[in-house]
């Protein structure tokens, strides 16, 4: 996980987000934290918070400074790197005398360096495999077993142009470069469409570097397999405008909806994803206009439109993001906030580990006891800046209070002093997960949700009563709410 330590304003930028999405439902693969250009400054970070941030995050490899100008530090990375491997799990790897010997000509030639251009079909590697050994015989399934193997491991790639040929490229980076400079030009679109002209693209016309060394034959293989590639991955789709045909990335568009137009939306069904979902508004967009039932009309900056049946006009829109909230506790509280935490992610909240981190839409969770208010109330160094937080949102829905000991004294809300949390009227326990709720002395003599005292996460997710519960315990919120407005 490389990132940029001197970075005074965020250090440690996006390193949270990419080691859950590697993290994913399971355990962190092994990984080490890596600082890149330390010859550019010292770290923002103290080698303590460092450390602590890889403990954190189960980071087995800690943390290595490293500048590949001076190259201070590469060789504690490798050392490291390759004690991260667990080589006595591996499985030990036969190979046939005919796979090393392809694989060692394809090497071999992609280290050439009087080696003229980056592609060689099938054929041509066929006939020059052959010309070192007449006597050699393999077939088209060894050749293309061998370099489907190097293409595994990242050596090659194999090409598949729309016409259905095979090309192996020697420099596959240069693929995923090519490829980058599409999406930027895209990004680039004048009317803010995230489109490109994809004859335009195939005609040469647009100047890129990773082509200009290359002949024009192998320019046209890689544009096209590029192009290729955007289709089957679903990140873009064809749209034809007169004469012309453009490649529209629907996560490029830029385009707002008009604030007034003659279609009527009403939002009908929602869903939360969670997960590596980068991709997955384009993809939902492309899919939808291939399916018989949909036929797309309009696109703006994520949204999508479509007419169904010809009479009814269906929206799919993003921008439903995961509920985020952070919890404000006592060191004390670790183990059962943990649990807490635990259910939240249950219930598709996510949890922010660092006040730092907190954006300003985000909730912020107390957990109330005789000694957090204690604290809060004395400006303890260990809520300092959570205090921050919590004062930012007395006035806010985003501020809750869950009240873990002592009985919650009845007064009207206006007369709450800052740092209180003790009115009763504040406080609807929702049972996620089952529980001896109804011995806590704060919660015992509340209304619980759902009404029947059933836990959340007891009713079935398949059926759909899971759904519905979460639908009530919404309106149940939203009727409290407006009960106390009304009485204000």
């Amino acid at each position: 996980m490389l990132v940029d330590p001197s970075n005074r304003q965020d250090p440690l930028k996006g390193a949270q987000f990419w080691l859950e999405q590697l993290k994913g439902k399971g355990q962190l693969p092994p990984t080490v934290l890596v600082g890149a250009r330390v010859d550019r400054g010292a770290p923002a970070l103290a080698q303590q918070e460092l450390d602590q941030f890889c403990q954190r995050y189960g980071i087995r490899g800690g943390y290595i400074s490293t500048s590949a100008l001076s190259g201070e530090g590469l060789e504690a990375l490798l050392s490291t790197l390759k004690a991260q491997i667990p080589w006595e799990q591996m499985t030990a790897t036969v190979t046939t005398v005919t796979f090393k010997r392809i694989k060692d000509y394809v090497l071999g030639l992609k280290e050439k360096p009087d080696r003229k251009g980056v592609l060689v079909s099938l054929a041509a590697l066929r006939e020059q495999l052959q010309a070192t050994d007449k006597n050699w015989s393999f077939t088209d399934a060894e050749l293309m077993t061998a370099v489907g193997h190097l293409e595994t491991h990242g050596y090659v790639a194999i090409l598949r142009s729309s016409a259905g040929e095979q090309h192996i490229l020697l420099t596959p980076d240069l693929l995923a470069s090519l490829a980058a400079s599409i999406v930027l030009l895209a990004d680039k679109n004048p009317r803010e469409l995230g489109a490109v002209s994809e004859a335009e693209l195939l005609q040469g016309q647009y100047p890129f570097d990773e082509l200009k060394d290359l002949e024009k034959p192998e320019q046209q293989i890689l544009l096209d397999a590029a192009i290729l590639r955007f289709l089957q991955h679903n990140l873009c789709f064809r749209e034809t405008f007169g004469n012309d045909t453009l490649l529209i990335f629907p996560g490029l568009i830029k385009q707002k909806r008009p604030l007034q137009d003659d279609l009527p939306a009403t939002d009908d069904v929602s869903y939360v994803v969670r997960g590596r979902v980068e991709n997955l508004y384009a993809m939902l967009v492309v899919l939808l206009g291939y399916t018989p039932s949909f036929t797309r009309i309009n696109q703006w900056q994520n949204q999508a439109q479509y007419e169904m049946y010809l009479s009814r006009i269906k929206g799919f829109r993003r921008g439903w993001a995961t509920p985020r909230c952070y919890l404000s506790r006592l060191p004390e509280q670790a183990e059962w906030a943990a649990e807490l935490i635990h259910d939240l992610n249950d219930a598709g909240v996510y949890v922010v580990e660092q006040a730092g981190h907190v954006q300003p839409d985000d909730f912020v969770i107390v957990l109330d006891t005789p000694a957090y208010q204690q604290a809060f109330q004395a400006a303890a160094k260990t809520l300092e800046a959570d205090a921050k937080l919590i004062r930012a949102r007395w006035e806010k829905r985003s501020l809750i209070s869950l009240a873990l000991a002592g009985k919650a004294g009845s007064h009207e809300m206006e007369d709450c002093q800052p740092g209180a949390f003790c009115d009763d009227t504040h406080y609807i326990p929702i049972i996620v997960r089952d529980c001896l709720w109804q011995s806590e002395p704060v919660l015992k003599d509340l209304q619980a949700l759902p009404t029947d005292g059933k836990a959340v996460l007891t009713f079935s997710e398949a059926t759909g009563d899971r759904d519905k519960v979460w639908m009530e315990i919404a309106q149940a919120i939203e009727k409290r709410a407006r009960e106390k407005a009304k009485n204000k």
